[in-house]
C-alpha cells in the first residue's frame, strides 16, 4: 500500500499470510484455566514480568527493541473518522473521509467501521472500499458470543462470508475487540459474561464458517485492550488467545488518556512508545510470525496543568511517526471521534490545527517540533 511495508526479513504482512485450512478441530471445553497454565502453554510467562509503570511500560534488561526505519516509512495508516460538526456514521461517510484526507494532504490506507451485528457485508461497500482497505469491527454481546458457538448465527455468517468472498480483496474482521475489558458484555470480567474459553470457542467457530465458505480473503484480527480490566486470572489477554492458526493479525487498542478528568486508563500523559510498549510485547510473545496492528488508538489535546509543560497533541503524532522501534508493527488505525460525552476526551484528528498539522507532517516527514519542545500553545483550563 501507499505507506509502504517493512522490507527484508521479518514478519509477513497480513495480506501475504496464506489462509489456514483447518475448518474445525475441537473447541476448548472442560479444562480449568489458570494464569500459569495459559501462560505456560502459550510461552508468554516471562511477558507478564513486564509491568507497565505509571507513565508507560518498563523494559527488562537486555530486551530493548531493535531500531530500524521510522514508522512513517513502513506502516499502513488508517482511521475511524468522525469529523467535527458531522454526525457519526458507519460506514464512514466517503465525503467526510475525503475531507479529512485533504486536510492531511495524503490518502489513508485503511478505513475502519464499527459494524452492527446482523448487518450484511454489502452495506459496508461504499466509495471508501473502492480505494481503501476495509477493517470491520464486529461487536457481539454476551449472548451472541455463546450463540455463535452453538451455530445460531451460521446462516448470517455464511452469507456474510459469501459476500466477502465475492468482494475479492482482503477484508479485515475484528470480532469481539477489547474482550479483556469489563465494559464489554462479552468479557469474562463483566457480570454474566462468557468465560475466556467460551470466547475462544466462539472465535474459532466464526473463523471456521468463513473458511468453509471459501472466503480466503477474510483476515481475522484478534484485538484485546492494552490493560486487563479487571486484572485477574481468566481475564488477561493471554487467556483469550485462540491459537495462531485462528488469527491473521495480532491487534490491540491503547490510548493516551492523559491526566484529564474523569480519570481513565493509567491516568497520566504518555508518549506513543509508552502507550504501545507493554501491549506490543505481550501480543508478540503469543506467536512469532503474525503482523501487529494498533487497531484503535488516540491522544487528547494537552491540558496544562496537569499535563506536562510543553506537550501537544500535534507533537505527540510527530514523535509517533518518527518512532524506530516495534519492528512487527505494520498498521496504525486511529480513532478519530469525539468521545467527550462518554469519556471527556476528544480524540479527533481535526480537534485543532496543531493536531492536524502534527499528524500530517509527521506522516509525510515534513518536520516540526518534537514532544516536550513544541512552542504551540496547548489548551488551558
Amino acid at each position: 500500500m501507499r505507506a509502504g511495508h517493512r522490507r527484508g526479513p521479518g514478519p509477513r504482512t497480513a495480506d501475504q499470510i496464506p489462509p489456514r485450512r483447518s475448518a474445525g478441530g475441537p473447541s476448548p471445553t472442560g479444562r480449568s484455566l489458570t494464569r500459569r497454565s495459559v501462560l505456560a502453554a502459550t510461552g508468554v510467562w516471562a511477558t507478564r514480568m513486564l509491568t507497565p509503570a505509571a507513565a508507560g511500560g518498563t523494559l527488562l534488561a537486555g530486551c530493548a527493541a531493535p531500531r530500524g526505519r521510522p514508522l512513517r516509512a513502513r506502516v499502513r495508516v488508517g482511521a475511524y473518522v468522525h469529523l467535527g460538526g458531522s454526525p457519526a456514521q458507519d460506514p464512514v461517510s466517503p465525503g467526510d473521509l475525503e475531507v479529512l484526507e485533504q486536510r492531511l494532504g495524503r490518502r489513508l490506507d485503511i478505513c475502519h467501521y464499527f459494524f452492527t451485528w446482523g448487518r450484511p457485508f454489502t452495506e459496508a461497500l461504499t466509495a471508501n472500499s473502492d480505494t481503501h482497505t476495509v477493517m470491520l469491527t464486529l461487536k457481539p454481546d454476551a449472548g451472541i458470543v455463546r450463540d455463535v458457538t452453538a451455530g445460531v448465527h451460521d446462516e448470517y455468517l455464511q452469507q456474510f462470508a459469501a459476500d466477502v468472498r465475492t468482494f475479492g480483496r482482503p477484508v479485515y474482521l475484528r470480532y469481539g475487540h477489547e474482550m479483556n475489558g469489563n465494559w464489554m458484555s462479552y468479557s469474562a470480567g463483566a457480570p454474566g459474561g462468557p468465560t475466556a474459553l467460551e470466547f475462544i470457542a466462539s472465535w474459532q467457530h466464526l473463523v471456521s464458517v468463513f473458511r468453509r465458505a471459501g472466503a480466503t480473503n477474510a483476515r481475522f484480527v484478534w484485538c484485546p485492550n492494552e490493560l486487563d480490566v479487571p486484572d485477574r486470572d481468566g481475564n488477561r489477554l493471554e487467556n483469550y488467545w485462540p491459537g495462531a492458526e485462528w488469527v491473521d493479525v495480532l491487534g490491540f487498542d491503547a490510548y493516551n488518556w492523559s491526566y484529564r478528568q474523569p480519570r481513565r486508563g493509567t491516568g497520566s500523559w504518555r508518549t506513543f512508545s509508552q502507550v504501545v510498549d507493554s501491549p506490543y510485547r505481550r501480543v508478540t510473545a503469543l506467536t512469532g510470525d503474525r503482523p501487529v496492528w494498533l487497531c484503535e488508538f488516540g491522544t487528547t489535546e494537552a491540558v496544562i496543568p496537569p499535563d506536562p509543560a510543553g506537550v501537544t497533541k500535534g507533537a505527540w503524532f510527530q514523535d509517533m511517526f518518527a518512532t524506530t522501534t516495534f519492528p512487527r508493527l505494520q498498521a496504525l488505525v486511529y480513532f478519530s471521534a469525539d468521545d467527550t460525552a462518554a469519556t471527556g476526551r476528544d480524540w479527533r484528528l481535526d480537534s485543532s490545527a496543531d493536531s492536524l498539522t502534527g499528524f500530517g507532517q509527521g506522516w509525510t516527514g515534513g518536520g516540526g517540533a518534537r514532544s516536550g519542545t513544541d512552542p504551540a500553545t496547548p489548551v488551558r483550563t
